[in-house]
């Protein structure tokens, strides 16, 4: 059983890392907590909601996370249970930040009487504003993703390595808003709610959360823009290069229609066809023919066909 427990005052915060049997069990034997939520908590693939009871508050929020290399991102369910004087959180995922932010209050005296001076309220506050501002490193992460891609757009690289890309950082933002646009709600819905360890006091504290939740929904909606006029930009490349692929095939042909036109006729084997006999005047079909792609070319040029 992997639970942590911060004690300050009458405050306590159990943080859960690693979910299995016991754990579920300690949820169940010392806590007042609705079945379905605990279903929530062992199953996967949650929304955000909330859940508003006589006694607790369970939330299910998300966070980014990057991953060590830097090349791809995922995104870290948080279960949150407050009460009147406990907190706990069940994480799910590997990323070590809500384990890293709990030593880092058990190990300074200021932040723990700061963040658990009041009541569990507030120290969810605390907790969820931790979690949107390392949300900003995430929003780093794609606005450099973005700048790298739009070089690679107007740049020489590969086609297919551009698209493949684009498709895989919209995808990143996409899932980020489907999971920050409803967290939203889950703010709003705390600022309205009244209880001993959610006093009205707190309502200016949540609606801070809320701003940086906007504030990430818009940076967002910006940055789906952007990858939006990236991908028009990049068709409008591709079908510009694919042009000009067709218009050197097409310049080919139309100049070898002469040599065509020639292979077809000398090969129907008619002895009656001028120059039949005469193999020596090879060699000035041939240069009339030249003279004719060259006269092609020419006119194809002054028409800036070419």
């Amino acid at each position: 059983m992997a639970i942590k427990i911060l004690k300050h005052n009458k405050l306590s915060w159990h943080l859960i890392d690693d979910l299995d049997a016991e754990t579920v069990d300690f949820l169940k034997n010392n806590f007042r907590f609705h079945p379905l939520d605990i279903k929530d908590v062992t199953g996967g693939g949650q929304n955000p909601k909330i859940d508003v009871y006589n006694n607790y508050i369970f939330l299910i929020v998300y966070y980014p996370e990057i991953s060590q290399d830097r090349k791809s991102m995922e995104t870290i369910e948080v279960n949150i249970f407050f009460g009147d004087d406990y907190i706990v959180t069940v994480q799910k995922g590997k990323s070590r930040f809500i384990k890293n932010l709990f030593y880092r209050i058990q190990g300074n005296n200021r932040l723990k009487s700061e963040y658990f001076s009041q009541n569990s309220g507030l120290a969810v506050y605390w907790i969820l504003e931790s979690l949107y501002k390392y949300t900003n490193q995430s929003l780093n992460y794609l606005s450099q993703e973005i700048v790298s891609l739009e070089n690679f757009v107007y740049g020489e690289q590969k086609t297919k390595e551009v698209i493949t890309q684009l498709t895989q950082i919209r995808r990143q933002i996409v899932n980020l808003k489907r999971i920050f646009d409803p967290q939203r709600y889950i703010i709003n819905t705390l600022t309205r709610t009244k209880k001993v360890f959610l006093p009205v006091a707190l309502n200016v504290y949540f609606d801070d959360v809320d701003d940086m939740a906007e504030r990430v929904s818009v940076v967002l909606d910006n940055y789906k823009e952007t990858v939006n006029n990236l991908f028009e930009v990049s068709d409008a490349l591709i079908s510009y290069r694919t042009n000009e692929v067709i218009k050197v095939l097409t310049i080919f042909s139309v100049s070898m229609l002469p040599l065509t036109l020639l292979s077809g006729i000398y090969g129907m084997n008619i002895d009656s066809l001028p120059f039949a006999h005469h193999p020596q005047s090879v060699g000035v079909i041939f240069a009339l023919l030249a003279l004719i792609i060259t006269l092609i070319l020419i006119t194809l040029r002054k028409r800036n066909w070419l």
